[in-house]
């Protein structure tokens, strides 16, 4: 299905499929960075419980 879109008294042929096909790349693409910021933030928090296991419970002698 082809539509016309008027510009400055110019017509511009419009294909909606080119449209739609460069919208799903760009969701696509969304979804990949979202899904590394996940893989970041496991990271950090697996990071963080071996750090708290390093501290040890009790007293500590502290050096001025």
């Amino acid at each position: 299905m082809t539509n016309f879109f008027s510009l400055n008294s110019k017509v511009v042929l419009i294909k909606e499929k080119t449209i739609n096909a460069s919208f799903d790349y760009k969701n696509g693409s969304f979804i990949y960075i979202i899904a590394s910021f996940d893989f970041i933030n496991e990271t950090c928090v697996y990071s963080l419980y071996l750090s708290k296991r390093k501290f040890g419970i009790g007293r500590k002698e502290v050096y001025l």
